[in-house]
């Protein structure tokens, strides 16, 4: 998912974006499909960013295997729609992150447009 919010003085390092987009009960009929062709039920994915929150919170660049420690900032699934974000509407069951990033060569590939946004770059199964 793209980046929504990138500081303006690069002092600050900030940045945020919509991590997942999960899908309300009320919406089951037609899901917030993924990239992938999947999708997932809000509690699931409120579930996710919990446990991320309690781990060790590594990010990896472009899933190539070498990890980043940023501070977390913000981390949260919205419950409602119409929450503005960075001037950016967004809608029930988006997870939400906001990082300082502390590297300048990933800050740099931030603002140059190079990196543009979360992945979940998760596994999970199919309940049937």
């Amino acid at each position: 998912m793209k980046f929504i919010y990138i500081s303006k003085e690069a002092d600050q390092q900030i940045c945020g974006g919509v991590v997942y987009q999960g899908t309300p009960p009320e919406l089951y009929n037609t899901p917030y499909i993924d990239s992938q062709g999947d999708w997932t039920k809000i509690s699931t994915l409120q579930k996710a960013a919990r446990e991320f929150m309690a781990s060790d919170r590594m990010f990896d660049m472009n899933h190539k295997g070498h990890e980043y420690q940023f501070s977390v900032l913000e981390s949260m699934v919205i419950d409602e729609d119409g929450i503005v974000k960075f001037s950016h509407e967004l809608k029930k069951g988006a997870w939400l992150m906001t990082l300082r990033i502390d590297d300048d060569d990933v800050w740099q590939k931030i603002k140059s447009g190079e990196l543009t946004g979360f992945s979940i770059g998760g596994s999970a199964y199919t309940e049937q």
